[in-house]
Order: structure tokens, then sequence, then C-alpha cells
């Protein structure tokens, strides 16, 4: 049944060493293509980059664990693009390992290849190991956690060894974001829902990894206390329903077909289908992976129906899902009712297709800027181009004010704001004007300037903030345009930008 893969006659040791060659050959391209690539940070990993700075136990849209991450890898190196990034090359390759492992512990060497190969080869995991947010640490955590977990019920002998360590994870993955709650309900579901492992609720030892895992969410509930439970607030508007139903339904669905590879998530859609149908029949192994894999991914599907769902939020249920269809693929699971084993020979070219939409996805920053495309509506890296320019342009206007004047800068953009803080050559302090009453991101819970010593300000507005022009004018006594800036982002798309000066500072109105 599995004779449509390559190299069936391989012993375990030969799967292990081409496994761990693959992961090395990735590490070493994540690193060289951060230190090549021409895309400047994106706006998200310049606004955690600047958490960073001011260290806390919370934040007001995340956990705190981005932030920390930021602060040691700026600590230990010279802060730059390569430091920011880094992380995220590192999480995305140990998350890789430890699918790896995973698949090795359930199945085979030969599984945990394919599983290892199916994610590696795929858009976004590509994205995961390049871009610094959220979703490298929590991937990774995740990852640790159901490995911990299903060592933990599988090896009995090792008493709470390991369900410390899927404690210890998942509390990782709580301070990386909120989404890791997911695992405990997952434990709690699969420990009622197995009858072999159902006993372990009798003992001390599941409890024990809830509370450990819970532990982590005390400093970043602390913080939420002291600052009128923002994180909580700022939560709550994912979860409200939009009208446009079938629209979010197809957002949702094409952004997992881009995230793995059409011939991937097509057959991964299928085996869950089918193995869900008759999970009371599957084996344990299967409902592990299942429950921890497709069967959530389902639920969000569900979701999209009511309300939009980023393509990233159920990445975590990848590890889990690629793990089962690599098992589908080499013939240790069979597929059910929905997708005959006869197509197991679509496996690998769909790995295949991965592979070239993930070489895709490393070409498009390095060739799309010589192209007549660069910077356009069609550029999907146009959101993260100019902003070193942006920033060069800007100290040129610092530059030619008068050298005993001191002015600090603002914009009513996050994005503008946290990208003048890393790029500029100073790195200094930039505000944010929100222009909107209440708290509208970190900037809002900082420090802003007052009507001290240094009273004159900069202010940037991007060409979409002009009707905000006279509300932060008021805050000024006089309020006049210095510059207007044109970054191009290619040859087909730009963006416009005006530099202000305000004097003396009266109020900073929000």
């Amino acid at each position: 049944m599995s004779a449509f893969l390559p190299g069936d006659s391989s012993t375990a040791g030969q799967w292990d060493r081409r496994a761990y060659l693959l992961l090395a050959a990735l590490l070493v391209w994540r690193l060289l293509f951060i230190l090549i690539s021409p895309m400047d940070l994106a706006p998200d990993e310049a606004y955690y980059w600047d958490w960073s700075r001011i260290p806390a136990l919370g934040y007001y849209s995340k956990p705190p664990m981005i932030g920390w991450v930021n602060m040691i890898s700026s600590a230990l190196l010279p802060v730059s693009v390569f430091s920011v990034r880094l992380p995220a090359a590192i999480f995305a390759t140990a998350s890789l390992l430890l699918f790896h492992a995973l698949g090795k512990r359930l199945f085979s060497s030969r599984t945990a290849f394919w599983a290892l190969a199916a994610t590696a080869a795929s858009p976004g995991s590509c994205v995961i190991g390049y871009i610094m947010t959220i979703d490298a640490p929590l991937l990774f955590f995740w990852s640790l956690a159901i490995y911990c977990f299903w060592r933990a019920l599988a090896d009995e002998a090792a008493g709470y060894r390991w369900w410390l360590a899927a404690g210890l994870a998942a509390g990782g993955g709580l301070l990386s974001k909120q989404m890791m709650l997911a695992f405990l309900v997952l434990a709690v579901v699969f420990l009622l829902a197995s009858r072999r492992d159902r006993h372990h609720l009798s003992s001390p030892r599941p409890y024990l990894m809830i509370v450990l895992a819970l532990a982590a969410l005390l400093p970043p509930l602390w913080w939420n206390m002291q600052h009128d439970w923002i994180t909580f607030r700022h939560t709550a508007h994912h979860f409200e329903g939009n009208p446009h139903r079938l629209r979010t339904l197809a957002d949702f669905i094409g952004g997992q077909l881009l995230l793995l590879s059409p011939l991937t998530c097509s057959l991964f859609a299928l085996l869950t289908g089918g193995l869900l149908y008759g999970f009371a029949r599957q084996g344990r192994r299967v409902r592990f992976l299942l429950l921890f894999g497709g069967a959530s991914l389902a639920f969000f599907l569900l979701m999209s129906l009511r309300q939009r769902i980023n393509a990233n939020w159920p990445a975590i249920f990848y590890p889990g899902g690629m793990v089962l269809l690599a098992a589908w693929g080499c013939g240790e699971v069979s597929g059910g009712r929905f997708l005959a084993d006869r197509w197991r020979r679509f496996f690998v070219p769909g790995v295949l297709v991965g592979a070239l939409l993930a070489l895709l996805t490393y070409a498009l920053p390095l060739v799309l800027p010589s192209t007549s495309l660069g910077g356009g509506r069609l550029d999907p890296t146009a959101r993260i181009k100019g902003w070193r320019q942006l920033a060069l342009a800007v100290e040129v206007v610092r530059r030619e004010l008068p050298q005993d004047e001191e002015v600090f800068l603002a914009s009513p953009s996050r994005q503008v704001v946290s990208e003048l803080a890393f790029y500029l050559p100073d790195q200094p302090r930039v505000y944010m004007w929100s222009g909107q009453a209440g708290v509208q991101s970190q900037y809002d819970l900082w420090p802003q300037p007052d009507a001290g010593p240094v009273r004159d300000g900069l202010v940037v507005l991007e060409e979409g903030d002009a009707p905000l022009t006279a509300s932060v004018a008021r805050s000024f006594t006089t309020f006049e345009k210095l510059r207007e800036l044109e970054i191009s982002l290619g040859p087909a798309g730009s963006r416009r930008f005006s530099v202000y000066l305000g004097r003396s500072l009266t109020a900073w109105r929000r």
C-alpha cells in the first residue's frame, strides 16, 4: 500500500539521517535568507521589537513572550533585522524537529521524515521561519507540549516527568499566545474520550500539568489587573460576528490552501473527514492526532461561517495533522470513508507542489522588485517595503533642524511609529497620536509627551491620515508642513507621507 513513496527499503537510520540533513540545510538556508532578503521588518515585527525596549509582564494585545524573546536577542546581538528574525528561524526549525520526534514515537522514521518534509514544503512554514511574530514561539511550544503529553501517556513508568514537561511547555505557549489554552482543553477531551487513558483522570498528574501551565498566566494576569484588563477586551474583538458568512468561509479555506499547498491541504481535509466519520473505531494514535489536528481545524472551519478567521490562527493544528497525513501516505493508516487508499499516489506530488510554492515564496522578494509588478497591488511583499527609506528621509528632515533644537517624533500610524523607532539611526522613542478615545495600542499605555522642556515635535502623516491633520495641529501652538515624501516601493507603487513641525506642545490630545 505504500509503494507510491520512494525509498521504502531504507532503514530507520537512513530515514533519520535524511531528516536531520534536511533540518540542518533548512536552518542554514533560513539564516542565509534573512541576511540576503531585501524586505524590511514587517510593521508587527517592528512593533513587537519596540515592546522589548520596555520590558513588562504583559502587553496590550499579547502575552509577554514575544517582547521577552526580542529583548534577549537584542541583548545578545547588535540590534538589526537579523537579530530580530533569528529567533523565528530557530523556533520554526525546532518545531519541525519536534514534528519528526512525534512521528517517530507514534509511527516510524519513514513517516516522521515525510511529516517533516510535507510541513517544511509549504509557504506557511517559510513565513513562520522568517517573520518574527508570536506564531513562531507558539508553534514551538505547542509542538513540544503535544510531544511531551504523548510521552506522558505512553510511558507511565516515567512518573511525573513528562506531565511536568508538558505543563511547562504549555505554560510557555500561554505566555506566547492565548490560543495555547486549546491544548489544555484538548488534553482533557482526549483523556475523557480514550478508554485506555481515562484512568489518568483519577491521578493528580494531569491536574498538575494544568495547574503548572495556568501558573504561567499569573504575570500577564497581574499586569492586566493593573491595566483595566486591556488584553481581554482587545481579544474579545476577535470574536465579533460578521454578516458576510460565505466570504469569511471562502477566505478561511483559501488561506489554508495557500498555507500548505492546494493538493496537500485537500488530501488532509478528505483524510480528516473520513477518519472523523468513524472516530469511535479509530485507534488510539489516530484519535490523538485527529483531536490535536484535523478535528480542531474543522471547528475553525465552522467558526469561519460566523466571523473572520485569520489564516494563521489554526496553524498549531498542523503538527498533528501532518503527522497523520504522512502516516496515511506511508500506508500506516487507512483513509477511511472519504479518502480511498489508492489516492496515496497523490501524497508525494502534494509535497512537491508545496515545495514549489515554498521556493516561489522565497523567490518573490528577490525577483519582484525587478519586475513591473514590484510595489503594486499584486505584490504581496509591498507592505514590508519602503520603511528603511522612510526613516532615512525623515532623518534628513531632522538634520535640517537647528542642531540645538530637540524635538520628539510622533505619528498617528502604529506602523509608522514602530518602523521609525527601529530604522532611525539613534532608534529614538517615537510616540503615537491615535486621534481616538481609549487605548488603541501599546503606545497609548506608555507615557506620552507633555508640555515640558521638549515641546516641539516632528509629526509624520501618511497619505491616508490627512483627516487627522487638523486635530493633531490643535495640540501645538503652530503646525507647519516641512516636507512631502514619496517612498518608492517598486515600479508599480509608492507611499506618500507628509512631515510637519509642531511648535510648543499645549496638550497631547487623543
